[in-house]
Order: C-alpha cells, then sequence, then structure tokens
C-alpha cells in the first residue's frame, strides 16, 4: 500500500485504463467523470473513507470512469493486486469493510435502475417525462462501465474450485420445500450452494408468487442482506431434494481468509459480477430513454 497526494484537477486515472489497483480517499475528495476528456460529465464526488477502483482489482475489468482530484485536492492510499491479500492481513476487518462497500454501490444503482425503467415505461405509454433532471443525467451515463472485458490473466486467477472443497464451517443438508429465508426477514448471514437446487421468489406461498431465479452449486445468494443487515428482499426455497448449503456470517470472514482464502475471493467476484451486469443493464435503459426522449 502507499499513499498519493494529489493537487485539484489532477487526473488519478482514466476510463478505458488498465485496472491494477484500488484506493481508499484519506482525506479531500475525488470527482468521479463519464464521458471523454473533452466532454466530461460528472457523475458522483467521493469524499474520505471512500473506496474506488476496485472493480478493477476484484473483477479485472478496465476503469469505467475518469476520476481527478476535487477542489481541495486527496490524499489516497493505493493498494495495488498484488498486495490485496496483504492489506486484508494487516487488518481482516477490510474484507467486510469493501463487501458493504459494493453492497451500497449495488442497491445505489439497483435504486436507480428501477427509476429508469419506471421512467422508460412511462415515456413508452405516451407520458410527458416529467423528470427532467433525471433525463439529463441519464443521458451523461451513456456508455457508463460498458468499458472492455477483464483480462484472461485475471479471469483465471484465484483458481475458483468448488464451493464444497476447502474450510467450510456450517454446512446442512435440507430436503425439497425446506424455506432457507422469509421475504421481509432480519438477515445476518449470506449463502453458498454446494449442492442442490434454490428457488428465490417474491410472495412465495401467496396468489402473487413469482419465482424469480434458480440458483445452482457454486453459487452464493443472501449476501447482501449479510452485508449491510437489510430485510430479506424475497424468500430462499430449496427445490431439490438433499440440498447442500453452506451458512456464512459476518464474523467467519476472517477465519475463511485464512484457512481459504480462495472462498472470500470468490465472493468478492460474485458481489462485483452482480455490480457490474446491473451497471449494463442501468446503462442500456439509458441509451432507451436518449432515444425515446429524441424520438
Amino acid at each position: 500500500m502507499s499513499e498519493k497526494i494529489y493537487q485539484a484537477g489532477d487526473l488519478i486515472f482514466k476510463k478505458g485504463d488498465q485496472a491494477d489497483s484500488l484506493f481508499q480517499v484519506m482525506s479531500g475528495s475525488v470527482e468521479v467523470y463519464a464521458g471523454d476528456e473533452d466532454d466530461r460529465q460528472e457523475l458522483t464526488e467521493l469524499e474520505a473513507g471512500k473506496f474506488f477502483g476496485e472493480m478493477g482489482v476484484v473483477a479485472g475489468y478496465p476503469r469505467s470512469a475518469t476520476v481527478r482530484a476535487g477542489e481541495r485536492g486527496a490524499t489516497l492510499h493505493e493498494v495495488s493486486s498484488g498486495e490485496l491479500s496483504g492489506w486484508f492481513r494487516e487488518d481482516p476487518k477490510r474484507i467486510l469493510e469493501l463487501m458493504k462497500h459494493l453492497s451500497a454501490r449495488t442497491r445505489e444503482m439497483t435504486e436507480e435502475y428501477n427509476e429508469a425503467c419506471a421512467l422508460r415505461d412511462e415515456l413508452k405509454q405516451g407520458g410527458t417525462a416529467k423528470n427532467e433532471g433525471l433525463l439529463k443525467r441519464l443521458g451523461r451515463l451513456l456508455g457508463f462501465g460498458s468499458q472492455g472485458k477483464p483480462s484472461m490473466e485475471t479471469r483465471l486467477l484465484p483458481e475458483n474450485k468448488p464451493l464444497k472443497e476447502g474450510f467450510a464451517k456450517k454446512v446442512h443438508s435440507f430436503p425439497a420445500g425446506t424455506v432457507i429465508f422469509r421475504e421481509g426477514e432480519k438477515a445476518n448471514c449470506m449463502y453458498a450452494i454446494h449442492g442442490g437446487r434454490v428457488g428465490i421468489f417474491t410472495g412465495y406461498g401467496t396468489p402473487d408468487q413469482q419465482k424469480i431465479t434458480e440458483l445452482f452449486p457454486n453459487t452464493f445468494f443472501g449476501e447482501m442482506g449479510m452485508i449491510d443487515g437489510e430485510p430479506r428482499s424475497a424468500t430462499a426455497v430449496t427445490v431439490e431434494a438433499d440440498t447442500t448449503v453452506e451458512v456464512i456470517a459476518p464474523e467467519d470472514l476472517q477465519e475463511m481468509f485464512e484457512k481459504n482464502p480462495a472462498k472470500v475471493w470468490m465472493i468478492f467476484e460474485h458481489l462485483a459480477g452482480r455490480l457490474r451486469s446491473l451497471t449494463r443493464d442501468y446503462a442500456g435503459v439509458c441509451e432507451e430513454l436518449n432515444a425515446l426522449r429524441k424520438a
């Protein structure tokens, strides 16, 4: 880890750069921009304590936006991909801290995506699109987060082994039809599927029941609730006999990182992949809105 000091307006990295480190703002602020250098549009400003650039280190993607030091300059801690394991061992609390950051970004993006979808549907139905502020902001986001794919090297490292291999603290097997958690319940753990299948439902057991997705071995679920403590947004039910799941609580992460670090990296990759997929979907809705606005 190294300390970097930037003056106001200094370029930290630009969209499309190859990513090999993440940053934490220690003092001052940084400004995040979409668009090219000749047509910069500010997306957000990050103050002390905030992370940025983590998607490149965790998932190997090129930088999806341009970042510059804010008006007061910025002092940053930079952690390279090769230093990340040591950085976690130095203070294991950073594992959950970074997961919380990814979770918060996903929740924020989900809210904006849902708002954009609602506005798109209104426009398609002949609505007047009164929210001009949102339309302008969405127009600035065209192409944000859609830059490039991860390098092959990053996609191969670390090696993803089956979740049932290596250290696992709490593993349980359930018959089909077992409710693992219910929509609205307070969350305090996440799960990894070792075998069988799990269905994710909204309105489970009611006339409005809908199956959102079905999950298979070597996938995680319930991580958002564990990380930020929010109530469950859906119900998880086993749909196959002898479905085996591992229960992972926040207090297990340090021991897991010490005994089976590959599994912790897989959780990070899962979180990053979820955020990246949502960002792509959001960019797609932005393009639709831009086309509808011009029509």
